[in-house]
């Protein structure tokens, strides 16, 4: 299961999160009703590409079906694979992480917990990472080239790249938004603010990662 199926008590949701079994897969027959439940709380109105679509594998074959979600957790920066290395980001989310405020040595209001990649670049489940699925480029997306990528890459996404924020040359592994001139993010202080597409690569990277040190203003970005 994803974040967003952890936060749901607390988007008046309990209902919906009542009805989850954190061990059962999500791709299980019993999950299809909770899978493609549209929550508008994920999804930017400025977003395309949204709603109920199938998930599918490498090879491109059907998993399951799910609702899909304009944001998702911060991975981190460095020159990781996401898909291939979903343990070693240094975000404030990793595969199967639990790290608290204090652990997060950049100041949680200078490090991103949850931002933009929008279903208009690439369509992901809310509901977390289904086994054997993948990320795949939309039809019609902004960007140069067409991609497809592991499950892990459902839920996270990071800086690995080091192009700016909305880059046409984006990797699937990057944030992206439908809005032109910004990124929003949320911060693990529990603050929403936009980062501008002129924001530099250093400071991406910084804003990126929980641990890395860095000092930065808010003018930077």
């Amino acid at each position: 299961m994803g974040w967003g199926s952890f936060i749901l008590p607390y988007l008046e949701q309990e209902t919906i999160h009542r009805q989850i079994d954190f061990k059962a897969p999500i791709e299980a027959p019993v999950y299809d009703n909770l899978r493609t439940t549209v929550l508008k709380m994920f999804v930017c109105p400025s977003d395309l590409s949204t709603g109920v679509y199938m998930v599918q594998n490498m090879v491109e074959q059907d998993v399951a079906q799910a609702a899909t979600t304009s944001y998702t957790a911060n991975y981190g920066s460095g020159k990781l694979e996401i898909g291939e290395q979903p343990d070693w980001g240094n975000g404030v989310f990793v595969r199967n992480s639990a790290f608290r405020i204090s652990d997060i040595y950049d100041g949680a209001s200078q490090t991103w917990a949850i931002g933009e990649r929008c279903s208009w670049v690439a369509r992901s489940p809310w509901v977390g990472a289904i086994h054997n699925g993948t990320v795949a480029t939309s039809n019609g997306a902004p960007t140069k080239y067409i991609q497809r990528e592991e499950a892990p890459v459902q839920v996270m996404a990071g800086v690995t790249n080091y192009l700016p924020l909305n880059d046409e040359n984006t990797t699937l592994y990057g944030f992206y938004s439908p809005h032109r001139q910004v990124v929003n993010f949320a911060y693990a202080d529990g603050a929403a603010r936009p980062v501008s597409t002129q924001t530099s690569s250093l400071t991406l990277q910084a804003l990126a990662s929980r641990n890395g040190g860095e000092k930065i203003s808010d003018a930077e970005y």
